[in-house]
């Protein structure tokens, strides 16, 4: 019987190599650019990816405006370790784990709340905001009054905030998570860092689980267009996408060599297969997803000038911060074809074991927004990028599909291909770009990093 404790700590004692003496490193060839199926669908290399990638990566856990409060928390997970999320009374945010220092039972049960602390319902330890210990039951009886409170309080996770989006990690040696999201932030201002109030959640997270490996999601949202020629073709029957591939497919493929990625539209290109007009004018056409007309001239005041201009020609849509944050800013008309209110989201995705997985997606809106844009957002993005969403399904449809496919003893063996590429990168904004056609390119970024951090 497979033991996932034994199975890792041979595992990580011999280094990189599996139980059947595989480096994880082989599975990944860099010069043909293609990937083993097995990274998906093996036990072992799973709970080396819990130490490894999410161990040391920063992970997306909240958003601030979900504990604007002190005492407000919101129970989470960093990879499989259950995480409180509060703000304390100083108004600072921690991730605390959500395990008791004393016997390891979970300090707190609720999705959400407000509380002075959190007492364990095991042996009634009691713990701040802060995750200091405070109150131990029966204290005099049991460690006769000498117990140093200070030495075990929960363990807390290092935190940081982008855009208001609550980010934490376990290792020491991580970089700052500013320097760790390096050039990406010139491109992802446009999307979260766009006016003086900033973002606000709509309400707590959808979440929806289905079986597949957490990879399946995490590497497409990395950078593939491609699917959506084929996959997403209904929406181009609707007219919400060109029916041309090729007004689907040319675009800006943004990344870094943290494999950050994004895709950017070709703006003049789109407006063209669908008839339109140019892009001169677009934010007084259609302002950016979740704003106000009356918020607009925010955009140029908060942006620079190169921004502004890349933000109107070449916007910014979907994209990944490695590992598990996505996010979804984009313009899609409603069921009477005003363009109103559009999709801004982000989510994580929580490996909820080898073969399954959970999707948290928060919609986000102006702090300033009306209310006739909250709903035109909320609307919108229920009807595309929810659980019932007509892209989500698709999507997860597909994710479950490939893991079904994979995990037999043939499957595995399977070589997954991303050797199409545009080339030779453009250094730009501090980042790797490759204008053209969607290609597999930024794509690749997503394994060039898994392989480095799974080898090292």
């Amino acid at each position: 019987m497979f033991d996932p404790e034994t199975q890792f700590e041979k595992a990580t004692a011999r280094g990189p190599r599996l139980s059947d003496g595989v480096r994880v490193a082989d599975l990944i060839d860099l010069e043909e650019r293609t990937v083993c199926a097995r990274l998906h669908s093996d036990e072992e290399i799973y709970r080396l990816e819990m130490e490894r990638i999410f161990g040391r990566c920063w992970i997306a856990v909240a958003h601030e405006s979900e504990i604007p409060n002190p005492g407000d928390y919101v129970t989470r997970a960093i990879g499989e370790d259950p995480v409180i999320v509060s703000r304390d009374r100083s108004g600072g945010i921690n991730i605390l784990l959500n395990t008791c220092s004393h016997r390891g039972m979970n300090v707190c049960r609720a999705e959400m709340g407000n509380t002075k602390f959190f007492r364990c319902p095991y042996h009634a330890w009691s713990y701040d905001a802060t995750g200091r210990l405070v109150s131990v039951s029966a204290e005099q009886e049991m460690y006769d009054g000498a117990l140093d409170k200070e030495k075990y309080g929960l363990r807390r996770a290092r935190v940081a905030t982008y855009a208001g989006m609550v980010f934490g990690t376990w290792s020491e040696e991580a970089p700052p998570l500013k320097e760790e999201l390096g050039g990406i932030t010139f491109y992802l201002d446009m999307a979260f860092n766009r006016s003086r109030s900033g973002l606000e959640v709509l309400g707590p997270p959808q979440r929806w689980t289905f079986d597949a490996n957490w990879k399946l999601a995490a590497e497409q949202f990395s950078g593939d267009a491609y699917h959506t020629v084929m996959l997403h073709n209904s929406l181009a029957e609707l007219g919400v996408f060109p029916k041309d591939p090729a007004a689907i497919l040319l675009g800006v493929n943004v990344g870094t060599e943290g494999a950050h990625t994004l895709r950017c539209l070709d703006m003049e290109g789109v407006m063209a297969g669908l008839g339109a007009a140019a892009t001169e004018g677009m934010f007084d056409q259609a302002p950016p997803p979740g704003m106000d007309a009356e918020l607009v001239a925010q955009v140029t005041e908060v942006l620079s000038t190169e921004q502004v201009n890349a933000f109107i020609k070449t916007p910014p849509v979907v994209g990944q911060v490695f590992p598990t944050l996505a996010w979804i800013n984009m313009l899609l008309p409603n069921a009477a074809s005003e363009i109103k209110g559009g999709v801004i989201t982000f989510r994580t995705w929580v490996p909820r074991g080898l073969d399954h997985m959970e999707i948290m997606s928060w919609t986000l809106v102006e702090k300033d927004a009306s209310e006739e844009i909250r709903r035109a957002t909320a609307r919108s993005t229920i009807q595309t990028f929810s659980d019932s969403g007509i892209f989500e399904q698709d999507d997860a449809e597909s994710w479950a599909g490939v893991y079904r496919a994979i995990r037999g003893a043939q499957g595995q063996k399977q070589r997954l291909l991303y050797f199409s590429t545009c080339g030779e990168p453009i250094k730009e904004n501090g980042c790797l770009t490759w204008p053209g056609m969607g290609r597999d390119d930024i794509q690749w970024l997503f394994w060039k990093r898994y392989r480095e951090l799974m080898e090292n």
